[in-house]
This record gives C-alpha cells, sequence and structure tokens, in this order.
C-alpha cells in the first residue's frame, strides 16, 4: 500500500470519492491504519524475537 503511491499516475484514493475521504494526521485514512497496524505488527514480532533469547 505505501509503495504504490511511488508509481506514476497512481493515487492513494480514486479521485470520484476524494470529497468524502477522511484524513488523519495529514495521511489518507487507509495510510495511516496500515501505518498503525504495521507498527503493531513489528511490535509484537519484536517481543516474540526478544522472548525466545537463549536463557
Amino acid at each position: 500500500m505505501f509503495v504504490a503511491a511511488l508509481f506514476p499516475g497512481t493515487a492513494v484514493n480514486d479521485p470520484e470519492f476524494a470529497d468524502r475521504t477522511a484524513s488523519v494526521l495529514g495521511l489518507h485514512a487507509q495510510l495511516f491504519l496500515a501505518l498503525v497496524l504495521v507498527a503493531l505488527l513489528g511490535a509484537a514480532c519484536g517481543l516474540v524475537l526478544r522472548d525466545r533469547s537463549p536463557r
């Protein structure tokens, strides 16, 4: 989802829905949600890897 916006001619949202698109902290709502979910996934992976350290 993040890389798709880098390609020429693509948009984060459909132009026909541009007037009804929500924004959170300056980001498109779906991009913000994706960023939050990737951060949660990274935190979960970090916790699992920390727990698997040799004892």
